[in-house]
Order: C-alpha cells, then sequence, then structure tokens
C-alpha cells in the first residue's frame, strides 16, 4: 500500500486554525471516511474536514468505505498530529492543501502550494 489522499479547502484551513487557537492537536481518523478534526471542539461541535472523495455525507457511504480501506487499509484508525508542526505553518502561509502519503507501516504529511 502506497496512497495519497489530499485534504483542500477552506474546512481543512479552518480545522488547522481551530487548533492551534484551542492549543490541542490535529487527529487523522479513519472510519467511514477519512477526515481531519481538532481535538477540541469548536462552539461544542466538532470541527472537521474530510478529504477528498471521502466524505460519506457526499458520495455513497458504503463506496467511500471502500475506498477508504483500499488507501488507507481496512482498520479504523487516529493519529495525533501537533498542531505547531511546521508544515502547517507553510500550508496556512500559502492556502495550499494538504497531502498525507500512507503506507502500511506510516504517513507522510506535506503542505502542497
Amino acid at each position: 500500500m502506497n496512497n495519497k489522499i489530499c485534504f483542500k479547502g477552506k474546512k481543512t484551513l479552518d480545522v488547522i486554525t481551530h487548533a492551534r487557537e484551542q492549543g490541542c492537536d490535529l487527529l487523522l481518523v479513519k472510519d467511514e471516511g477519512v477526515y481531519l478534526m481538532a481535538a477540541a471542539r469548536a462552539n461544542g461541535k466538532l470541527l472537521l474536514a474530510y478529504a477528498e472523495g471521502l466524505d460519506p455525507t457526499m458520495r455513497d457511504s458504503g463506496d467511500v468505505f471502500d475506498d477508504a480501506c483500499r488507501l488507507c487499509g481496512g482498520d479504523d484508525f487516529m493519529e495525533r498530529i501537533p498542531s505547531g508542526d511546521s508544515t502547517f505553518d507553510h500550508l496556512l502561509e500559502n492556502q495550499g492543501h494538504l497531502e498525507f502519503l500512507i503506507t502500511q507501516t506510516e504517513f507522510c504529511m506535506t503542505s502542497v502550494g
């Protein structure tokens, strides 16, 4: 397995900004979809951004689940990422997008743009 997932748009930038403001980690989560979320709530709500094509509210949830398993493996997971990571500095400064390269043993996060 050597697959790439991508987070684009304002929601992604909002999640990162919120996590930094709250001093909390970001969480990369794979369950019925794949999303990035702040570990702290925003006004009582979870703030999250789905990876492109992996949002079960936008497509058939069974298809999204199958794609998430193909790209990220069959098991659900949650990885903590410090919101102070320098990758996020570049992302917020350039208003780009975030890519994760996922292998069987690790993931690599890159800011593009």
